[in-house]
This record gives C-alpha cells, structure tokens and sequence, in this order.
C-alpha cells in the first residue's frame, strides 16, 4: 500500500488535481468546526452530491500514509452515505504553514455558512490558537469583521440558548439581543417568553432601550 500511496502522491502533485479510491483519505471529523448538519444549506449540499455528484474537489494534505482532510468534511459525509469508491480531491501546496492551511477551511465555509453557533466556535477557535484579533483573522480569511464579532459574542449565553439557536427555535439575531443582557435570570426569562412568540426581535430590541 505504501508504493501505491507514493505513487499517489507523485500523481498529485504534478496534476494538482485527481480521482483518488476513498481508502487513502482520512477524515478527522475533529478537524471541522461544523457539528450542525441539519441546516437547509447542507440539506441542498446533500441533494446537489445525490442528483449531480461531486462537483467540487475536497482540500487534502499528506498526513503519513494518507490524505488529511483540510476542506470538504461535509461532502466527504454525504459521498459516503452514497457509496463513493473514488473521491476528487485537490492537493494542498506542502509549503503552505499550518496557519495558512487551518485558513482553507475557513475560506471554504464562507460561502456554505454553518450554523451560527458552530461558526462562532470555529472562529473561536482559530483566534485562541493563532492567538490573534478577529480584525487580523478577518483580513486572512475574507470574513467581514462585522460577521466575525457578531458570532463571537453568541458565545457568552448560556449552551441551553445557543442549542435554541442551532434548533431554529430563536434566531441568532435574538441571540445577540439577548447576549447584551448582563442579568442572567432575566436573559433566561426572555429567551423562555422568545420560545414561547411572546417577543418579536423589536419588541425584544425596545427592551433594551
């Protein structure tokens, strides 16, 4: 298996782009920021790969005797399910930093927004590794500063409303009215009477003013 692998990776790297049989790619699912997959974009995701198949390569790198995952977890999920013997990936360029790669995969959801919750934790995470400013993560990456600050201040309420948010049961937009509450109980009280359609997000808004 290793020659073959080699041989591979030989191939790779001089068309950059190829069919590879599934069992040379791992997917570390840790990796992926993403745990929501029950969202209409991944739903249509799913749909495109069913109907259509694949149309767009998955980001790899060499991880020892195999391919790493670097952007395409989704995919790779619903290929999968599907049955795929041989998935089309493209080769990431061995001189890029372990920086520039984690940078891939984020530059890769921009498009396919995850959830509101997940992505905030992705950009979370990112900034504590990297140890950055979200100005300096959205200069490498293409977000707008706006959409990164907005998602990491869901982060400061509590897991029961930002699992509310993941569910659709509150929009991510009450999540931030809710999120500029410092009192805790009465952040909860509202959140359960949001729940519950006693509050439009301006009627929640007003209570702010």
């Amino acid at each position: 298996m290793n020659q073959e692998f080699e041989t591979l990776i030989k191939e790779l790297k001089d068309n950059g782009r190829k069919n590879v049989p599934r069992k040379f790619i791992h997917a570390d699912y840790a990796n992926n920021y993403r745990t929501n997959y029950d969202t209409a974009k991944q739903k249509e995701l799913k749909e495109s790969i069913r109907v259509r198949g694949q149309e767009e390569a998955i980001w790899v790198k060499r991880g020892g005797n195999c391919l790493e995952i670097v952007d395409g977890f989704s995919r790779i999920k619903y290929m999968d399910e599907f049955g795929y013997d041989n998935i089309k990936v493209t080769l990431v360029d061995e001189s890029k930093s372990e920086r520039e790669i984690d940078e891939l995969h984020y530059i890769g959801n921009l498009a396919s927004r995850p959830d509101p919750v997940d992505e905030a934790r992705g950009f979370q995470r990112y900034i504590e590794k990297h140890k950055c400013k979200p100005e300096e993560f959205a200069e490498r990456t293409g977000y707008h500063i706006l959409r990164i600050k907005n998602r990491l201040e869901l982060l400061k309420l509590e897991e029961e409303i930002l699992q509310a948010i993941q569910q659709e049961k509150i929009t991510s937009s009450h999540g931030l009215l809710l999120a500029k509450f410092e009192d805790s109980k009465k952040r909860k009280e509202l959140f359960e009477q949001i729940v519950k359609g006693e509050y439009s997000l301006k009627e929640t808004a007003e209570m702010l003013k």
